[in-house]
């Protein structure tokens, strides 16, 4: 979520904790009472502040929007359905500001895409490898045998690693002198990139730019068919 949404809803949260004056009977959202409108104090509120936010976000997703723009539209092309749903929710989460969660849904949607090939070439329930099913297969397994299959080029494979290694930090925290980041290198990535080199919404865009890119050729090789 973007700290400008964060703060509108936790704005809009403390606004319904406060006591409303109880109004009269006829005095209704949206009733008309002496050709005026009455309306309800804690929605104009809340619409308030939704267009504050809207009006502080607005620069960021403007620039961000036009990294969207720039790909090649992935409705010319057939797609599993599921993959597809994670590829638009990953655009969406970019377009907002909600960068952890943009990585997530680019891995999400590679994933899905690999997995959808194996299901089709396996079978449903089918097997990846020896006492691997298609299904229990993670992130790591499908990139590998895709490789194996010719499905992916080595830079390919090198790139969704990386996405693989930029994904898991967020969803597997370690604790502070453990191997790999913990928890408070992914905190300041997104509360003081500044001071890491390397903050979230970086990440989120080479995730982005991976996906507007090898998705979109992933999907015309048809390579899940």
């Amino acid at each position: 979520m973007s700290r400008c949404v964060e703060m509108c809803c936790n704005s809009a949260i403390l606004s319904l904790m406060h006591p409303i004056k109880k109004k009269r009977a006829n005095e209704r959202p949206g009733h008309a009472l002496q050709g005026k409108m009455c309306m309800d104090p804690v929605m104009d509120n809340l619409q308030a502040q939704v267009i504050e936010a809207d009006e502080r976000a607005r620069p960021g997703r403007i620039v961000r929007l036009k990294w969207l723009r720039a790909e090649a539209p992935l409705e010319s092309y057939p797609v599993p359905a599921l993959a597809q749903e994670y590829f638009e929710e990953a655009r969406l989460c970019w377009y907002v500001g909600a960068f952890v969660a943009s990585i997530l849904m680019v891995q999400l949607a590679f994933e899905e895409l690999l997995r959808s090939h194996y299901r089709v070439a396996r079978g449903v329930g089918g097997d990846l490898a020896p006492r691997k099913s298609v299904d229990s297969a993670g992130f790591a397994d499908l990139i590998e045998h895709a490789k194996r299959d010719g499905l992916l080029s080595s830079s390919e494979v090198r790139d969704l690693t990386l996405l693989r290694k930029s994904r898991n930090p967020y969803v597997h925290t370690k604790g502070v002198g453990g191997k790999g980041p913990s928890f408070l290198d992914q905190s300041m990535k997104t509360s003081a990139p500044e001071l890491t080199g390397l903050g979230v919404e970086q990440e989120a865009k080479e995730a982005i730019k991976l996906l507007t890119t090898s998705f979109v050729r992933l999907c015309i090789r048809g390579c899940w068919l």
